[in-house]
């Protein structure tokens, strides 16, 4: 009776003995060694989140334009599109106006205040036309009509214009003209005045996507 006793003990205290080996086993796996896996879809959003190095000398036309305010920006035109590392992940509106027109300066004045409304999200950029160059004090007439968004006087405005009048296949060459870009690929446009509602829609939408 005590042998059968001892055996029975001896055999529950190597089970509970192996157990706990294991688990301190189990404990101590070395973590240095583990590899991380990404999926495609992890990889996509992770370089999606690096900004690109966009190569200007690949595309046919090139601008730097300056603000009134000495800011500038650099991009690149292909087709309907605009290619700028400062763009990217960005809505971008460029705008094309002429200070002696009405129209323009009403636009110009609801395209600042949606820079405002959807400042991290927005680039709103206008080139002025024509005999805007003449203003002696830019920035004070701009402000008397609140306009505080980017303002370009250039003297590339002009060539900027015409191939967004091409590319859009707009003969008439409606002042102003007001293009939408989501990360630099068009979207939409207004030939004239358009609402600011009607800007605020389209703008929304771009940055909902």
């Amino acid at each position: 009776m005590r042998t059968i006793t001892t055996l029975l003990f001896s055999i529950v205290l190597l089970t509970f003995t192996g157990c706990g080996e294991k688990k301190k086993n189990e404990k101590h796996f070395p973590e240095t060694n583990s590899t991380s896996i990404f999926t495609q879809k992890d990889l996509k959003k992770h370089t999606s989140d690096i900004n690109p190095d966009i190569n200007h000398s690949q595309y046919p036309d090139t601008f730097t334009l300056d603000s009134t305010q000495k800011k500038s920006y650099t991009f690149s035109t292909l087709d309907k599109n605009i290619y700028s590392n400062a763009f990217h992940k960005k809505t971008v509106v460029l705008n094309v106006s002429h200070l002696s027109n009405p129209m323009s300066l009403d636009q110009m004045e609801s395209l600042s205040k949606l820079q405002t409304r959807y400042q991290s999200n927005l680039v709103v950029i206008s080139l002025l036309l024509g005999d805007s160059k003449k203003i002696s004090t830019p920035n004070i007439f701009l402000n008397r009509h609140h306009i505080y968004h980017f303002v370009s006087l250039g003297k590339e405005n002009e060539k900027i214009a015409n191939i967004l009048y091409a590319a859009l296949e707009l003969k008439e060459k409606p002042i102003p003209l007001t293009v939408i870009y989501k990360e630099g690929k068009y979207y939409s446009h207004f030939e004239g005045a358009a609402p600011l509602e009607m800007l605020n829609y389209d703008i929304k939408q771009v940055i909902k996507k």
